[in-house]
């Protein structure tokens, strides 16, 4: 008796909350209508808060709320409170499932990728280097003139000295000090070394003739005979003196010597006398043939190493190299520098496909995406989301008003239909 006392209590209880709450607007004086409006109202803002907050923890707070020594549940938010472990996860993906080595070598592969990056070169070299562009110029352009000139000052004794320090590692461990003359230069060989020394001898000759007829040569000449008549002595002096001076020996000594060295037995025998030295030369090793010339005061390979470093008009090329137009010269051969890019690029492209396993390992993309997002602030990360997701987020703030309104209206229809409402 009673527990069925206590349970009809229960129900009139219940009935009475029920009947309590349904009979608000009756006893307010509220209606119907204006009832349902308030429900679903705040109903409706109960969803909208409820979603903006939710949204809102993703990101705050920044850090977590201590209260009382005990961290405040939910804080910080789920984005700085999982950043590592985001970052750790992106890792993972980028480097398993995005950019893989596969992925890499397919993305090389295809013939449009490779058309739009040598459109991208050809474009970029035409963009950066005018048609009145000295490679001076172009350094000025790249690297600032301040640093330009400092590199271009510098350049020649740097490069001397480089190519001296480049001797000297193939003298000492490339072994060229006993390597032969003929395997050092490419295509020495019997019958090239003839056709050298027969070349060397018709250019030798012909450029004593021409300096012979020059005025130049005359004057030397006339000075040579002047210094042989003036050494005669007694009858023959005697003679010379009256029947001869330097410009009538000259005169009859021109025809002679140009006849001579226009002789083809003369050629002949001296390009044989040039073969049989070129041979020679071929036998000796670098080091003999550089102890033939060299002072017996040094060692010929530091004498050699000095040559290269200071006797090279390493200065003057420079200059050159500076002043070398390298607009124009582009402009005048663009047909045969696009084939050289295509290829350059090609082989480029063909190498890192060879080699993109071992890239993707040397690159650590895994490791490098995860510090990248460690490192990314949450606040601009915030900023990205909501740019990017912003209209979403809105529609999801606005989805919990309308879902909250609807709860709100069913909420108002039962508790008007409910017995006694």
């Amino acid at each position: 008796m009673k527990a069925r006392n206590n349970t009809a209590s229960y129900e009139d209880i219940h009935a009475s909350v029920i009947e309590g709450y349904a009979s608000f607007g009756k006893e307010s004086g509220m209606s119907v209508w204006l009832f349902t409006i308030l429900n679903v109202a705040v109903a409706g803002l109960i969803g909208g808060v409820t979603n903006y907050l939710a949204i809102k923890m993703l990101f705050h707070p920044r850090r977590a709320w201590v209260v009382l020594g005990r961290r405040v549940p939910f804080t910080p938010g789920l984005i700085p409170k999982r950043k590592g472990e985001i970052a750790a996860a992106l890792g993972d993906v980028v480097a398993d499932y995005l950019v893989t080595p596969d992925a890499v070598r397919e993305l090389f592969g295809k013939s449009e990728f490779r058309a739009a990056l040598l459109g991208r070169l050809l474009d970029w070299l035409k963009r950066e280097i005018g048609e009145t562009d000295t490679l001076g110029d172009v350094l000025r352009r790249w690297a600032g003139q301040e640093t330009a000139e400092r590199w271009l000052a510098a350049l020649p004794e740097e490069t001397g000295r480089r190519a001296g320090q480049a001797f000297a590692r193939l003298w000492d461990k490339g072994g060229w000090s006993q390597k032969r003359i003929r395997d050092l230069v490419p295509g020495w060989g019997p019958e090239e070394a003839a056709r050298w020394a027969h070349l060397g001898a018709g250019w030798v000759l012909d450029a004593v003739k021409d300096r012979l007829v020059s005025a130049e040569g005359q004057a030397a000449l006339r000075k040579l005979a002047a210094d042989f008549l003036g050494r005669q002595e007694g009858f023959v002096g005697f003679l010379a003196g009256i029947f001869l001076d330097e410009d009538r020996l000259v005169a009859r000594l021109m025809p002679v010597l140009t006849d001579l060295l226009e002789n083809e037995e003369v050629r002949t025998q001296f390009g044989g006398w040039l073969e049989r030295l070129l041979a020679a030369l071929g036998d000796m090793t670098l080091e003999e043939a550089l102890g033939k010339i060299a002072r017996r005061d040094e060692p010929p390979e530091r004498q050699a190493i000095n040559w290269i470093e200071n006797g090279l008009p390493w200065k003057e090329w420079a200059e050159k190299l500076g002043q070398w137009p390298a607009g124009r010269w582009l402009a005048e051969r663009e047909e045969a520098w696009r084939g050289w890019v295509e290829a350059a690029s090609g082989a480029m492209l063909d190498a890192l496909m060879r080699h993109a396993p071992a890239m993707m390992e040397a690159l650590g993309l895994r490791e490098m995406v995860r510090a990248q997002v460690e490192r990314f602030p949450v606040e601009q990360l915030e900023r990205v989301i909501l740019r990017v997701s912003g209209r979403e987020f809105r529609a999801i703030t606005w989805l919990g008003v309308l879902l909250g309104g609807m709860i709100g209206l069913i909420q108002s229809m039962i508790i008007r239909l409910w017995p006694g409402g």
